[in-house]
């Protein structure tokens, strides 16, 4: 990937598209295979490290810790505030997580996730569960962050996501790259895939 590129990675489940990014974003340790320059922010499943006994003020604190590492102790208070500001749950970050619709969850985890932009910032499945009003404010916020970030990787089976955001797309398939080229090209390349399968 170099600077401007923003890839989406395309594939049937259990192709190896999250383990590769996982790969990528050093969640598997060091990989000598890969050379990577710049800071790294991946997003998959945040609710790995959520305690659903805190509120989603003290919950939106620990993400932005572990998100944001390099930023310095204001800065992160100031992105939770901005964050919390954007997902508009109002008194409800007050409350505890557990009591969280769906859509109140993916709101405060998309606020904190596109706050700021980084050198590669690799982004799966992050629209899932967004109710639509807010999904719409999402979006352009998500998009500008995009914009604002060296290179992307982007996970999706939203094909007008991918044709909308990337400039470049791959398909995975048995355990290799089967397809580089555009976004047009590579969703067509993978339905005749599917329709093999």
């Amino acid at each position: 990937l170099t600077p401007g590129e923003r890839m989406a990675i395309i594939g049937m489940n259990g192709r190896g598209k999250k383990s590769l990014c996982r790969a990528i974003s050093g969640m598997h340790g060091e990989q000598k295979a890969l050379k990577i320059k710049g800071e790294i922010r991946a997003i998959f499943d945040t609710n790995v490290v959520i305690q659903p006994e805190l509120s989603g003020f003290e919950n939106a604190q620990i993400l932005v810790n572990l998100l944001y590492t390099h930023y310095s102790k204001t800065e992160r208070a100031e992105i939770v505030k901005e964050s919390l500001d954007f997902s508009e749950l109002g008194d409800f970050q007050y409350s505890a997580f557990k009591y969280y619709s769906k859509g109140m969850k993916a709101r405060l985890f998309l606020s904190i996730i596109s706050a700021k932009p980084c050198d590669l910032l690799i982004l799966d499945e992050v629209f899932n569960g967004a109710d639509e009003f807010f999904n719409e404010r999402i979006t352009k916020r998500v998009k500008s962050i995009i914009k604002d970030s060296k290179s992307v990787i982007f996970i999706s089976h939203d094909a007008n996501l991918v044709k909308d955001i990337c400039n470049r797309a791959i398909v995975l398939h048995k355990n290799q790259i089967s397809f580089d080229g555009s976004p047009e090209e590579a969703l067509d390349y993978y339905k005749k895939l599917k329709s093999e399968d």
